[in-house]
């Protein structure tokens, strides 16, 4: 059984900190991309703008 969850972060309308990518292997590229399809999938994560806006 699946239950959804969601919470809510106070951020005080601060500007979130964005950090760049670190350099990984092509191998590491290809776990990180299956995990984070599988993340946005399941609705864990969900896939921000080109502009860096979350909101």
């Amino acid at each position: 059984m699946a239950f959804k969850i969601e919470h809510y972060i106070d951020a005080d309308n601060k500007v979130p900190i964005l950090q760049k990518r670190r350099e990984q292997t092509q191998t590491e590229d290809k776990v990180v991309d299956r995990k984070s399809d599988k993340m946005m999938n399941t609705c864990v994560i969900e896939e921000g703008n080109k502009n860096g806006d979350f909101l």
